[in-house]
């Protein structure tokens, strides 16, 4: 059992990496495209990323030079280039960490209820970067009803409420995911 928690929380830490990445990586998406909308030059880092686009800016030029060759004395590719990536995310309620952990370490598939503009957001055979690593959804069906809900009997009052509350508005997806 001590092996096992060893296991967890070293892989806990390297998925908090991964998730600082992509977060940082969705960050200086962010600032390119405020960028853009203003036609401005610009250069960003931050911990796990960094963008850069520029029109002949002094300052932004020796911003990313000197970033440059910080990322060579630190080992780091200075010519990587993610910008173009499509990046899917899925995100999970972090009082649902543990079990769903649990479940992708035992190699089990893990199941989300996803509501409000969450419903139709996600599709079947599609990958997912998440805090759990990468997620591929091999289940999916939607439903207007919480008495459909294929397991009403295991969800706590406060989920039950929860749901009840927004598929009002265009029902719920229940999606399943297993971890590639």
């Amino acid at each position: 059992m001590f092996l096992y928690n060893i296991i967890l929380i070293k892989r806990g830490i390297e998925m908090k990496d991964e998730l600082k990445i992509l977060k940082a990586r969705e960050f200086c998406r962010k600032v390119r495209k405020l960028a853009d909308e203003a036609d401005l030059p610009f250069f960003v880092v931050t911990d796990g990323a960094s963008a850069t686009k520029n029109n002949g800016c002094l300052a932004v030029k020796c911003a990313r030079d000197n970033h440059i060759k910080w990322e060579k004395d630190n080992g780091f590719n200075p010519d990587e280039d993610w910008s173009n990536e499509k990046i899917y995310y899925i995100d999970f309620p972090k009082s649902e960490y543990v079990a769903y952990q649990e479940r992708l370490f035992n190699g089990e598939m893990i199941y989300t209820t996803r509501v409000s503009s969450e419903v139709g957001k996600y599709e079947i055979n599609k990958i997912y970067d998440s805090y759990f690593g990468k997620l591929k959804v091999v289940y999916f069906e939607h439903f207007d009803d919480i008495n459909k809900h294929p397991f009403y009997n295991e969800l706590t009052k406060e989920q039950l409420k929860e749901i009840n509350f927004y598929i009002k508005e265009n029902g719920y997806d229940l999606i399943g995911l297993i971890k590639i």
